[in-house]
């Protein structure tokens, strides 16, 4: 596969499943296989759902740092809105 021909495929990955993710063609074992590396398990997982086992002739791999610390999401805490009191004559 030319260089050109990757770059353009890499980069219809890129449109198709987001530019968030690297993208990599390289010779596999089942043939040329597009690896997308998402930084956590759950962008992986997010990923794999848009992502098909074989895309453009392309075997997929969505691979992921397993070492890599999730986000937690933040915590809202309920504030009380007190309503201002009024003077009573």
């Amino acid at each position: 596969m030319k260089d050109l021909d990757r770059q353009t495929l890499m980069l219809k990955a890129k449109i198709e499943f987001g530019p968030r993710y690297e993208y990599t063609i390289r010779n596999g074992g089942l043939g040329p296989t597009l690896f997308i590396d998402a930084v956590t398990r759950t962008e992986a997982t997010k990923v794999r759902k848009l992502a098909p086992t074989e895309w453009e002739g392309l075997y997929v791999m969505v691979i992921y740092n397993s070492t890599a610390e999730e986000e937690k999401p933040k915590k809202v805490e309920d504030k009380i809105v007190k309503k201002p009191e009024t003077a009573e004559s």
